[in-house]
């Protein structure tokens, strides 16, 4: 993606949630902009930042994913809350 084609961009630390949310966006047309890994003493993370055009973000963003997360806890079947 060039950048001049970004409309907006997510950056995300990821947990087990977060996760959900980077693999989501990125089939929904998203693209990985950077990766960066960061560790301490007792624990190691990634920082992902995802971007989009405005056409990719009007079709699926963050809150169209919490929205789906929501709806499938309240119909029980949110198997990804097991991972």
């Amino acid at each position: 993606m060039e950048f001049e084609n970004v409309y907006r961009v997510e950056s995300f630390l990821i947990n087990n949630e977060e996760e959900r949310y980077v693999n989501d966006l990125l089939a929904s047309g998203w693209e990985l902009l950077t990766v960066s890994q960061y560790k301490d003493d007792y624990h190691s993370y990634s920082k992902y930042v995802i971007g989009a055009d405005k056409k990719t973000f009007e079709k699926t963003n963050v809150q169209h994913i919490k929205e789906k997360i929501e709806q499938e806890k309240a119909d029980g079947w949110a198997d990804w809350e097991r991972n």
